[in-house]
């Protein structure tokens, strides 16, 4: 499982929904003015590409 943050909140050009992944964005989020504008998540690991469709 991936930690994730997810926007609540629009702020600094992130939209309502948007993913954070990368490791030290989320610890300046959440050490920053703009914490309480994310939620934290578990995320499964998402595959390096997605499977063909039948």
């Amino acid at each position: 499982m991936a930690r994730v943050l997810v926007v609540t909140n629009p702020f600094g050009g992130r939209s309502q929904g948007d993913r954070i992944t990368d490791a030290s964005e989320i610890e300046e989020i959440l050490s920053g003015e703009h914490a309480s504008h994310v939620v934290r998540a578990e995320h499964a690991e998402t595959p390096s590409s997605k499977p063909s469709k039948n």
